[in-house]
C-alpha cells in the first residue's frame, strides 16, 4: 500500500510539473500569462477518458486523438479569444478579467 501511495505522489508532481513547465514556456515566448492552458491540459484528460471508458477505443488510439483534440481546442481558443485581444492591446489584467 505505501509502495502504490509514493507512486501516485509522483504521477501527481509529474503532472503538475508538466503543467508549471507549460506555464513557464508559454510565458517565457509570449509575455502573457495564458489562463486557458490548464483547461487545455484537463480537456486532453477527459478526452482520454471518453475515448477508453465510454467509447471503448484502446490505448494507442485514445491518447494520439486525445492530444490532437487539444491541440485543436488549444488553436481554437487562440484564434477566436486571444488574437483578437492582443490586436485590441489590452492590459494583461483584462486578459485576466475576461477569464
Amino acid at each position: 500500500m505505501l509502495n502504490q501511495i509514493i507512486i501516485n505522489i509522483i504521477i501527481a508532481g509529474a503532472i503538475y510539473t508538466l503543467v508549471a513547465i507549460g506555464f513557464a514556456l508559454i510565458y517565457q515566448t509570449t509575455r502573457f500569462f495564458h489562463f486557458a492552458h490548464a483547461v487545455i491540459f484537463t480537456s486532453g484528460a477527459y478526452f482520454v477518458f471518453l475515448f477508453i471508458q465510454i467509447l471503448g477505443w484502446s490505448y494507442y488510439t485514445a491518447i494520439p486523438a486525445a492530444i490532437f483534440l487539444s491541440l485543436f481546442l488549444g488553436g481554437l481558443i487562440e484564434f477566436f479569444i486571444y488574437k483578437p485581444l492582443r490586436k485590441k492591446k489590452l492590459l494583461q489584467l483584462y486578459y485576466f478579467l475576461l477569464h
